[in-house]
């Protein structure tokens, strides 16, 4: 696995860019989260990337994210732009 070109996580409050000019391609969408559970994306995420915090809305580990899209097949808090797939750390 090559190191990360981004670092930054993506917060509740929408996306926290980058540090370079790769876009993320997982988004957060928090008014859509009832913050009121656990959230059950936390067990698709083969990286362990999305972390939450007591019961408030979800957040994606950009340095462990791999862009694979499990979290927005999940649920709709998460929008994934799939038409980027092979351009992310995830793809071959």
């Amino acid at each position: 696995r090559q190191p990360s070109k981004r670092s930054g996580a993506l917060t509740a409050h929408g996306v926290h860019a980058p540090r370079t000019s790769e876009a993320p391609m997982v988004t957060v969408h928090s008014q859509r989260c009832p913050q009121n559970h656990p959230c059950p994306s936390l067990r698709v995420c083969p990286t362990n990337a999305i972390v939450q915090h007591g019961y408030g809305a979800p957040t994606i580990d950009m340095d462990k994210c791999i862009d694979c899209g499990r979290c927005a097949q999940s649920c709709r808090v998460f929008s994934w732009d799939g038409s980027r797939r092979g351009h992310g750390r995830g793809s071959k």
